[in-house]
């Protein structure tokens, strides 16, 4: 189903929930927790672009980027995704391209991967057997692991299930540990499989048979999904695409890969959930929800709440006043000290999103760093670290990127 969103210029909010936070309601302090570190140009293509890479990780000391697109010559409209990748040092901005990853002689299709301080793992494909006429007739899964310093490959051994035409929402997550997990989805199948790593292998979790998911994440010990389980009303959502649906949360013990279910608080689900957001941090769950104002219907602001031995706890945002209210959820980021909260708001006074940081601290305090600090682009964190990367462009021309640190922990 596809989504219209109001044409209107977005804000940006974003909600820190660190790790360990205590089971009680937050509040919120300024603070200044270390500010920018340092920000470094890049030539354009790694973030927010068209035909940017679309797979990016960071360690403590690269930033890696793969994928991509470039406009096919005389063919208006028509890109040819790219499989190459290249790695910033983070240090001075020098860029060079990786070393290309390999299979039986094929290059590979990286579709996802994440970081730890040291390394990159990544999951991908490669066409394995080719027709007469020059089409893929077969791909095959393939996961490594790149050293940046040094721009070698290592394999990481799959589980014998794991074959096929890897789906695009594939997805790979580090754990505060430096362990990583594989949420991998296989094409022509519905379901998925939740894969963990060990050493230079991948272990098989589980199998989940249904995937009408909304968003996943993993914790140190368990694995969450978010889901549609069915309709809330009779109405069609053909007929309303903004009606409510039933939804599910699920946690996955990722020792023994029991399943369990999880109540949930009172969320607004409507458009088939797409103002529903989760994120995970080592032993946090926060969820998000709310949708916008449309014609004819009220907007649902944000709200946010945390999963803690208690329940269901809100953590309170506090926002600037010209952004306050008709808020809804934009992104929801997993992290292995934390967890990034984006919620959006109309505003025609902005051409750009903005992103205004609060950090939620191990007793549950909520802390907002400087407004000198906000900027717009994507954020990823930086290896394991409680530093964030905000990756922009630079100009309106997309020929530059810039790349900034921002250190929300110590």
């Amino acid at each position: 189903m596809s989504i219209s969103w109001p044409a209107k210029a977005i804000c940006i909010v974003l909600l820190l929930i660190s790790a360990g936070c205590a089971d009680s309601q937050t509040t919120s302090v300024e603070v200044d927790p270390g500010g920018v570190n340092t920000s470094v140009l890049v030539p354009g293509g790694f973030g927010g672009v068209v035909g940017g890479r679309n797979v990016l990780a960071a360690t403590s000391d690269f930033l890696v980027g793969f994928g991509g697109s470039v406009d096919v010559p005389d063919l208006p409209g028509v890109r040819h995704p790219l499989l190459d990748g290249e790695l910033v040092d983070l240090s001075d901005g020098v860029v060079r391209p990786i070393k290309p990853l390999l299979f039986e002689g094929e290059e590979v299709r990286v579709a996802s991967g994440a970081a730890n301080n040291s390394e990159v793992v990544v999951i991908g494909e490669v066409c394995s057997t080719v027709s007469d006429e020059g089409l893929c007739g077969s791909r095959e899964m393939v996961s490594s692991r790149l050293d940046p310093a040094s721009g070698e490959w290592a394999q990481m051994h799959l589980p014998d299930k794991v074959a096929g035409t890897i789906h695009q929402y594939s997805t790979v997550q580090v754990l505060s540990d430096g362990r990583f997990i594989a949420v991998v989805r296989l094409i022509p199948s519905q379901g998925s499989m939740l894969l963990e790593s060990s050493g230079t292998r991948w272990r098989l979790v589980r199998i989940f048979d249904s995937d009408n998911v909304l968003s996943e994440c993993a914790t140190d010990s368990a694995f969450y999904r978010l889901y549609k389980s069915g309709a809330a009303t009779e109405k069609n959502q053909a007929d309303d695409p903004a009606a409510s649906v039933l939804v599910s949360l699920e946690k996955t013990d990722l020792k023994i890969g029991s399943t369990t279910n999880i109540d949930l608080p009172e969320l607004a689900s409507g458009f088939g959930g797409a103002g529903l957001k989760m994120a995970c941090g080592p032993d946090t769950v926060v969820v998000a929800s709310g949708t916008p104002a449309t014609e004819g219907r009220n907007a649902v602001d944000t709200s946010v709440q945390r999963l803690t031995s208690k329940g269901w706890l809100p953590v309170r945002v506090l926002n600037n006043e010209k952004i306050a209210g008709q808020m809804f959820p934009g992104e929801a980021v997993t992290g292995p000290r934390g967890v990034l909260v984006g919620g959006r708001t109309a505003s025609v006074n902005s051409k750009a999103a903005v992103l205004e940081f609060s950090g939620v601290a191990s007793d549950g305090q909520v802390t907002k760093l400087d407004s000198s600090q906000r900027t717009d682009g994507v954020p990823i964190w930086k290896g394991l670290s409680g530093t964030v990367l905000i990756i922009k462009n630079a100009t309106d021309l997309d020929t530059e990127t810039v790349v900034t640190e921002i250190k929300v922990w110590p």
